[in-house]
């Protein structure tokens, strides 16, 4: 199931749910941003909210809507604050203010559930919720960095890329809740899946500083590839970028140092960032190929770029041909311009 954007004043859309679908999962967790002080965060309680639906204490699945705010949270006939706010009365854009609301954000979309965000969240709003306020679209603009990074969550979520299959999955499993460091990770993966690389790993720290090569263990051995680390200089001027794009998982259990940057998610998994293509000559042809961890994904060609959409077609996946490291196809030698992309349908 994809996100979903709650807007009360739109009248054209109508959602029928079970009661008992509506978890405001993220809700024990933000009181728990709320806490001043790290020390006091209870990653126990974080741990729960992540594997269990809170309101009706039973393990989570994917039929449940898990969210931060709401109309009912954050709305002017509750007295309601946004989060941001609450974090941060005097600066609601402050880092910490910042930091810690999109470390919410991020389990929100990374939880077992169909994760839901409400108006204004996307963009940092901070002034309460209310039918005569409208919309500030002029935030888009201001916090432009926080609009991108939902909308990478919303792509990570949804697996457009084809590198983190195992979000999709109806499977969560927390491995380290370390209640000293403030740190919780967990798994998530589809059960019955036949691949083993398919799953992702979500790595969350809830202190107020970095922790270098912190040592997890993960389910194999391994390169692990970082997709989304929410301390990245793309969300915030002032953050610190900190963490690597890969890491390297060795031994029997396979462990692995993670460095994290503070109120920070990261999400990993043994996919690589979007595959490569490479063109050689072979014979009097050419040979397109790429990596043949990307099983799913398919070749489109076209002889021009020209044109809205460009005329993409797709190749046949009878032409593809394996062996131990790729898939390619051999191609007779184009007269003219040949364009190939990869694309995950």
């Amino acid at each position: 199931m994809n996100p979903i954007l709650a807007h009360p004043s739109a009248k054209s859309i109508t959602l029928t749910l079970s009661s008992k679908c509506l978890d405001p999962v993220m809700m024990r967790i933000a009181t728990l941003l709320l806490t001043g002080q790290h020390c006091s965060r209870d990653m126990t309680a974080i741990a729960y909210a992540v594997t269990n639906n809170t309101l009706f204490n039973f393990s989570a699945g994917l039929n449940r809507v898990v969210f931060l705010e709401s109309h009912d949270v954050v709305g002017d006939l509750n007295n309601g604050v946004r989060l941001p706010t609450a974090i941060d009365t005097n600066t609601p854009d402050s880092y910490r203010a910042r930091k810690l609301s999109t470390l919410g954000a991020a389990l929100t979309f990374t939880s077992p559930g169909v994760p839901m965000f409400f108006e204004g969240q996307e963009m940092l709003e901070n002034q309460q919720f209310s039918s005569s306020r409208p919309v500030d679209w002029t935030k888009t603009n201001t916090y432009s960095r926080i609009v991108l990074l939902y909308h990478d969550l919303i792509r990570l979520r949804r697996n457009l890329d084809g590198d983190v299959p195992g979000l999709k999955g109806d499977q969560c499993s927390v491995f380290q809740m370390d209640n000293f460091n403030k740190l919780v990770a967990y798994r998530r993966w589809q059960s019955g899946a036949t691949a083993t690389n398919q799953d992702a790993i979500v790595v969350a720290n809830f202190a107020g500083t970095t922790r270098s090569n912190y040592t997890l263990s993960f389910p194999r051995a391994g390169n692990w590839y970082v997709h989304f680390n929410s301390d990245s200089t793309n969300y915030g001027t002032d953050y610190g970028n900190v963490g690597t794009a890969q890491v390297t998982a060795t031994g029997t259990p396979a462990t692995v140092g993670i460095t994290i940057g503070p109120y920070s998610a990261l999400v990993l998994s043994q996919l690589p960032w979007p595959p490569q293509i490479t063109l050689s000559q072979a014979g009097g042809g050419v040979a397109v190929s790429w990596p043949i961890a990307y099983a799913g994904w398919v070749l489109d060609s076209s002889r021009t770029l020209a044109g809205t959409p460009s005329p993409w077609v797709q190749v046949p996946t009878s032409q593809y041909q394996t062996n131990a490291t790729n898939f390619f196809i051999n191609s007779t030698l184009p007269a003219a311009n040949m364009f190939y992309r990869l694309r995950f349908p």
